[in-house]
């Protein structure tokens, strides 16, 4: 059993509102402390940078919203990105060969340029 986060159900140690207890894994508060502990939470993240509340009028609510402040980071691409690169590099440089033209109908010559036409415009979509 982890101990209640907080004092007692009159406040938390610091003097905050009462923030419940952790039991089995599972957050327990009663339901008249939970409006005071999601606002004291909430104003904690806002304090921090990490939300933003959106008042009713600019977000056509009845209520204020909520939302994250995304912090983007530039750095190196996740594993995922680079090794999708490196498998359309590879796929790139084993390209089948391709048939003879002359033994191909017009209809059949048509069709192979509209193939690589479409990998083509596939591959800058980043979808092939």
């Amino acid at each position: 059993r982890v101990p209640s986060v907080g004092g007692g159900e009159g406040g938390g140690a610091d003097g905050g509102p009462w923030l419940g207890q952790l039991s089995g894994g599972e957050w327990q508060i009663r339901s008249r402390a939970a409006t005071r502990a999601i606002s004291h939470v909430v104003g904690q993240l806002r304090g921090l940078g990490l939300v933003s509340v959106v008042p009713p009028h600019a977000s056509g609510r009845s209520t204020e919203l909520v939302v994250i402040n995304n912090h983007y980071a530039t750095g190196e691409p996740f594993a995922v990105a680079r090794r999708e690169e490196e498998r359309e590099k590879r796929s790139r440089q084993r390209k089948e060969p391709e048939e003879e033209e002359e033994d191909l109908a017009d209809i059949e010559k048509e069709r192979l340029r509209n193939i690589a036409r479409n990998q083509e415009l596939l591959r800058q979509l980043g979808l092939a």
